[in-house]
């Protein structure tokens, strides 16, 4: 795969809020985005890939590649039965954030991503992570020291780029506001490709779209 190192880049993706405004701003900044999903086993990976396809397609774009979709299961690793596998009894909107932590998840992603971009000369990837990431594998001194592994590691190890690690969810939907938000995802529990409206990630969007005061038009389970 040839391309100009200097004119694209992967963006970690998942169909979520800040992926989807992470694309947009790759192509802002005149990089051939290439939406890049790791499936690794969870229950709601269908949905959000239906969704992630939607949503690019609603996107468009001379700037924005086809989606890559890596296959680099975890589930064997995983207890059974664990909630992320089942989808039984995900942590729900009363469960603190730490609930929703998935061991080695971050490590798992940014590995395979960055194996991708190295095997292909993609020489940067981006992903959407928050300043309000509250996990130790979610702040700069991480990326930082991730870096440093990817270097010893890969032919071409491309340099990971974090934009929105100064940033909030308030932040970053007002800077997506004019994109379809609507169409990410971001729930734990799909019912039929709804969002279920209970479980912790779809307390966290919607609390988001309020605290941004932007009208929420996602269609949840009970709406």
């Amino acid at each position: 795969m040839a391309h100009s190192r200097q004119l694209i880049s992967a963006v970690l993706a998942s169909g979520g809020i800040e992926s989807t405004v992470l694309i947009d701003l790759v192509r802002h900044r005149r990089y051939r985005a290439i939406p890049l999903y790791i499936r690794s086993g969870y229950i709601w990976e269908t949905t959000e890939i239906y969704h992630l396809k939607q949503l690019l397609k609603s996107l468009g774009g001379r700037l924005l590649r086809d989606l890559v979709i890596l296959k680099a299961p975890l589930y064997s690793d995983y207890p059974h039965p664990h909630w992320s596998l089942t989808g039984n009894h995900p942590p729900s909107v009363r469960s603190d954030a730490s609930a929703v932590f998935l061991e080695g998840r971050n490590l798992h992603l940014i590995a395979q991503a960055s194996i991708y971009c190295s095997l292909n000369r993609i020489p940067s990837l981006h992903i959407g992570v928050l300043k309000t990431n509250p996990f130790r594998d979610g702040n700069r001194h991480y990326f930082s020291l991730f870096q440093r592994v990817l270097n010893q590691s890969l032919k071409a190890p491309p340099l990971i780029k974090t934009p929105f690690l100064q940033k909030t969810k308030k932040e970053v939907l007002q800077i997506g506001s004019h994109l379809p938000l609507h169409l990410t995802w971001s729930c734990l529990s799909p019912y039929k490709k709804c969002h279920c409206g209970r479980c912790n990630k779809c307390a966290e969007r919607q609390d988001g779209f309020k605290v941004a005061g932007l009208p929420d038009k996602t269609k949840y389970r009970d709406s």
